[in-house]
This record gives structure tokens, sequence and C-alpha cells, in this order.
């Protein structure tokens, strides 16, 4: 297959995928949980077979030779220091034709300890494509530039980061423009990639740049980073840079935050609550700012100190498959 075969077939699949996304976004709660566990129930049975590790970490799910999800919680939660000290065992390399190549990522260095994380292909698709209904949800435009201000890996890092424009792989040669594959690429905004360890003036000189040529582009960075820029501002003065959005990933976005990028930054936050790990968990709601869970991609539960659901107005962690 060569590589233009190969784009167009996984364009296909990705079109695909967000279809039936923006079909089960309108079915009921019931239809959701039957169909989550429909796929754990193949993933369980496939991955048991494959390996001793997660066959014993999934026995108690396994009733009269039946799965039994009533007895999910008793399955082990898979800790970061398990998953570093139990790569090679964990590790699957034998999966189905249909999910792609497998893919590396690195895990959040939040708890100190980061990991290589292999992910599949369909996973990759899979949260894009849940990332661009969440972008339809809030009405944004792919024509308009997107600036990724973000450490950038190393191929990105061979670049002065406040010249790059555009940067293309063998692997991904439309990375230059974002949005859905499908659409025409002439539809689709540029990617500009700044790097994010530069000081805030020369980020906001290249925002001012890139948005006043198109009227106006779109941010992707992290909450602590827009925090930064709309502190500068507020303490030099400066005029707000031509945003139209900021799109925040990763940490916890408070009520004065988004009030902060509002007043100083001039325009409002859209946020997705992910992890490295899991890929999207959460994305916030453009109607009420609540967060919808992702629930065709992850299973996630908040729980107690007893490993129970949490009681709501009380606290939990995140627990997520």
């Amino acid at each position: 297959m060569t590589d233009t075969t190969s784009d167009k077939h996984q364009s296909s699949i990705q079109e695909q995928f967000y279809d039936s996304l923006m079909v089960s976004r309108e079915i009921s709660s019931a239809q959701l949980q039957s169909y989550q566990q429909e796929v754990a129930a193949t993933y369980v049975k496939y991955i048991s077979e494959r390996s001793t590790w997660h066959a014993d970490r999934l026995k108690p799910l396994i009733h009269n030779g039946k799965i039994d999800f009533s007895r999910w919680r008793d399955v082990p939660i898979l800790s970061k220091r398990e998953l570093l000290d139990e790569y090679h065992r964990w590790r699957i390399d034998d999966i189905p034709v249909s999910h792609g190549r497998i893919l590396l990522t690195e895990s959040s260095s939040s708890t100190s300890i980061s990991v290589a994380l292999p992910k599949t292909q369909m996973t990759d698709t899979a949260a894009a494509c849940a990332s661009f209904r969440h972008i339809a949800a809030f009405g944004l435009e792919y024509a308009r530039p997107l600036v990724m201000l973000r450490a950038l890996n190393p191929m990105l890092a061979r670049h002065r980061s406040h010249d790059i424009e555009s940067i293309r792989s063998a692997s991904q040669p439309d990375r230059s423009r974002w949005g859905p594959a499908w659409i025409d690429k002439k539809l689709r905004g540029l990617r500009h990639y700044i790097h994010v360890s530069l000081p805030c003036d020369e980020i906001l000189d290249r925002l001012d740049e890139i948005g006043e040529q198109s009227g106006g582009c779109y941010l992707n960075t992290s909450p602590a980073k827009v925090l930064e820029l709309a502190d500068y501002v507020r303490r030099t003065g400066r005029a707000s840079p031509p945003l139209l959005a900021v799109l925040s990933v990763g940490e916890v976005v408070t009520a004065s935050l988004r009030d902060e990028v509002k007043m100083h930054l001039g325009c409002n936050m859209i946020d997705i609550y992910a992890t490295a790990e899991t890929g999207p968990i959460a994305m916030q709601c453009p109607e009420s700012g609540l967060y919808h869970v992702q629930s065709e991609l992850v299973f996630a539960e908040l729980l107690n100190g007893t490993g129970q659901p949490a009681r709501p107005g009380e606290t939990g962690r995140v627990v997520v498959t």
C-alpha cells in the first residue's frame, strides 16, 4: 500500500469513526453501557488468551466461564509504578489488524514517573475524532490557524521554534494542516508550532503575527501556560493577542482562570480533561460548562477511599479504563 493510498484509507476510517460518534452522542445511558460492556468483553477475551499477566489480573471478572461486570471493581487498579516495573509483562504486540500499527507515546511526568506507552493507531483515531466532535460542538472554524504552544518533540526541536510554520513527516504528510483529514486541505488552516519555553513577549509577538494575518487564531496549550501569558499581559499592559479561543488540555481549569483569560487574552477557554495514558476522558459542554465523559472511548469512575462510587459532593479519585 503506497503512502497516498494508506492516507486515504486512514482518512476513510477516521470519517467513519467520527460519524459513529455523532450518532452515539444521542443514545441512552443504558445503550451506552451495553456498548461499553460489549467492547470490554471482546477485549477481555482477546487479551486473556494472549497474556497470562492480563489473564491473572482479570480473573475476578470471570464467573462460571462468563464475564460478570458486577465484579468490575474487584479487578486491581493498575498504578504507574506497575506500568514501569511490569512493562515487558503487560505489553502486547499481537493486536487486531483492524487497529492499525502500534504507536508510542510518553506518559505525563506529573507523578515524577514517565513511562513510554504503546497505543494503537485506532486509539489515536478515536482520540482525534472525539476532539473533532468537541470542536464541532463549539462551532470552531477549521479554516483558522491553530497554534500549538507545547514542548516540541525531537523532530520539531531541531528547528528554530519561533520560525516553525509547518512540519511534515513521512508518517504524517499533512501535519502542516489541522482538522479532519477527510476535509479538503484547502479548507483547513495551518498548524503552527511555538516552543513553550520561549519568553512570553516572543510568544505573544508570534501570536500577533499569525492572528493578524488570518483574522484571528486558536491557541492550544496547557492551563498553566495560558495563565502565565494572561498574567504577563496584565502586568505589562500589552494589548491582547488576536485569539479566537484557547484550547486547553491537561491540568485543572478553574473559574478564576477562565476569567483571567477572558479579561486579559480576550477569549474563552475550551477545555478537554485528558491524560497521556488514556487520551480524552471528558470534555467541556458548550452549553452548561460542565464536562461530558467520552464514554465511547473510556470507562471513567470517580471512586472514594473504599473503592466505591463517590456520592454527590464527595471527593474521589478518577479511575479510567
